[in-house]
């Protein structure tokens, strides 16, 4: 398990629609007295048990710095170093830590590493070993992360045929041979942005606790039903505008039986990228009803609507709703790299339809339908 998360794509919202407006609590801070400079030496000797006196530190190929972003809510410090062991082998260390958290730690070696304290090689209790020190680490360096006690309770439950998962009412731990993952339940609904997880292979060791970096914004106005009626048509009307060939209208038959529907719970500021404030200020662009916390987890309905036929490289359609406000947060094609041979018309006729809802989805969609096609060139050329 790479990363006891859902990885969520970076990626530019392009509609609006208002329905609710709601009130979410605000993110945990949590800034130690203590730097990423401080930290991230103890965490490799002290939890993750490497041997730091067969290594010497690269001369000029050290880097710390703090930089901010999310406005200033979230203080990043990147820190890393390369480490040279007597045969020359290196290690290369990164990371950073979002206001003292270590939101990822990323370890690769040459060949193998040199451990003071032998690493997990299936073992559940090796692993519970390997918690309860990074338990002991996050209380001396006042990381507040996941109860100790609740779980060690989870561990206590782990049978030893791996891999395997077991939970409580607000927490889940994932176990294989070579990592585990714990994660908050929140309403029923795992949050792999807020959790806990380790995985460590020969080679490579990757690191994240962001269980204590977020808060959870409890409110959701949509049902499952409610959202998958409201993007499915939204995903219609985007086809109408978004599929030209030549004079003739491309005829789409959706395969609505291998829909995948779903609610996650995602940062706020994912959605308010550098990128859109830009487009934003010269009077383009997605503006919401509500500014959104850097540190608050809000639902995210998802839906992808498959076609029965692929057309040239596009399968289906994809559409985010925030779940807190009703809000259109993405929607486009999805598929296969390329581009298609198709022309694109950008432009958008006003339904006829009494429903206000569709009536302004319909009407905001003659603005980002052109912002939609960045973001699709965007995504075909970078691999987040």
């Amino acid at each position: 398990m790479r990363k006891y998360k859902i990885v969520g794509t970076f990626i530019l919202s392009l509609l609006v629609c208002s329905l609710f407006v709601s009130v979410c609590s605000r993110g945990v801070v949590g800034v130690s007295g203590f730097t990423a400079e401080e930290k991230l030496p103890a965490l490799l000797t002290d939890v993750i048990g490497l041997d730091l006196s067969k290594y010497d530190k690269m001369e000029g190929h050290t880097y710390y710095g703090t930089t901010y972003r999310y406005g200033e809510t979230v203080e990043v410090e990147q820190c890393g170093f390369w480490l040279v062991d007597t045969k020359g082998d290196v290690v290369t260390v990164m990371s950073e830590f979002y206001n003292g958290f270590p939101e990822w730690v990323n370890i690769r070696a040459d060949t193998s590493f040199h451990y003071a304290i032998e690493p997990f090689k299936g073992s559940v209790g090796e692993l519970q070993s390997f918690f309860e020190r990074y338990m002991d680490f996050a209380q001396k360096y006042d990381i507040f992360t996941v109860d100790k006690f609740a779980g060690l309770d989870l561990f206590n439950t782990v049978s030893s045929n791996l891999p395997t998962k077991v939970s409580s009412d607000d927490l889940s731990l994932y176990v294989s041979k070579q990592s585990f993952g714990l994660g908050s339940i929140a309403n029923g609904v795992e949050l792999p942005n807020k959790s806990l997880s380790i995985e460590i292979t020969d080679d490579h060791i990757v690191f994240s606790d962001t269980f204590g970096l977020y808060s959870v914004c409890d409110v959701n106005t949509l049902s499952k039903a409610e959202f998958t009626d409201f993007a499915f048509e939204v995903a219609q009307i985007f086809c109408d505008t978004f599929f030209v060939l030549g004079e003739n209208d491309v005829n789409i038959e959706w395969d609505l039986e291998r829909s995948d529907i779903g609610l996650n719970m995602i940062p706020g500021q994912l959605y308010n990228n550098p990128l859109n404030n830009e487009l934003l200020e010269q009077g383009v662009g997605t503006s919401y009803s509500k500014d959104r916390d850097a540190l608050v987890l809000y639902p995210m309905w998802q839906a992808r609507f498959y076609f029965n036929q692929n057309i040239d490289n596009i399968d289906g359609v994809q559409v985010g709703v925030w779940g807190d406000t009703g809000e259109i947060a993405y929607c486009w094609e999805t598929g296969h790299l390329g581009t298609p041979e198709f022309p694109l018309d950008k432009s958008f006729e006003q339904s006829n339809s009494s429903d206000t809802l569709w009536g302004f989805v319909v009407a905001v969609l003659v603005i980002i339908i052109g912002l939609a096609l960045v973001v699709v060139s965007i995504k075909k050329k970078v691999h987040i």
